[in-house]
């Protein structure tokens, strides 16, 4: 099971100072594989022409975190394609929802206080009733994150689930040792009729 960030908002003393700690807990985090966007059984050509968008996850107190990479399947390996500010590749669910409500409650009732710069950059879309809904609040701390290259952990579990649902689907052509250079020559290679 991914990681799970704990933190106790009964003991931040205003909202400046619980995003300061919830990046540093999602710094922290060990994200695990969590899928991929489409169901096994994908044709060789299909890989090659959309690529795959694999899943990584990891939970921040009461919400799990889902972020989405997309990759292209290159001759050599997969090639992750570049968001702008990680719009619609992270997700932000109650889990477990009593959990997630407790929190939420604890934090609606927190003062504002003082944001320093890096917590304003990363907040930086979310007006003053925002700031004061933790999901969006970490929703937009993972993508701030995200956007720095630090959250390196979370790309490579999508790598390594896009891996493995490539690995599923050609696994009778390939065997189950092949490289990630092996899966991917083999779909361009079945892409252009040479399997």
């Amino acid at each position: 099971m991914a990681s799970v960030a704990e933190l106790d908002l009964r003991t931040v003393p205003d909202i400046g100072s619980g995003i300061r700690e919830i990046m540093q807990a999602v710094r922290g985090l060990e994200w695990d594989p969590d899928g991929v966007d489409e169901p096994a059984g994908r044709s060789p050509a299909r890989w090659a022409e959309e690529g795959v968008c694999g899943f990584a996850a990891a939970y921040v107190l009461g919400w799990k975190v889902t972020v989405a990479v997309a990759f292209d399947v290159q001759t050599d390996g997969l090639r992750a394609r570049r968001a702008g500010r990680w719009a619609d590749v992270v997700t932000v669910e109650l889990c477990p929802r009593e959990r997630a409500e407790l929190d939420q409650k604890v934090w609606s009732q927190l003062p504002l206080g003082e944001l320093d710069e890096e917590s304003r950059e990363a907040v930086r879309i979310l007006d003053d009733e925002n700031v004061h809904d933790l999901q969006w609040v970490i929703e937009e701390v993972v993508r701030y994150l995200l956007d720095r290259h630090e959250l390196g952990a979370a790309e490579l579990a999508a790598r390594a689930a896009a891996i493995s649902a490539l690995r599923e689907d050609i696994s009778r052509w390939a065997g189950r040792d092949a490289t990630e250079a092996d899966l991917c020559g083999l779909v361009w290679r079945a892409r252009w009729g040479e399997c």
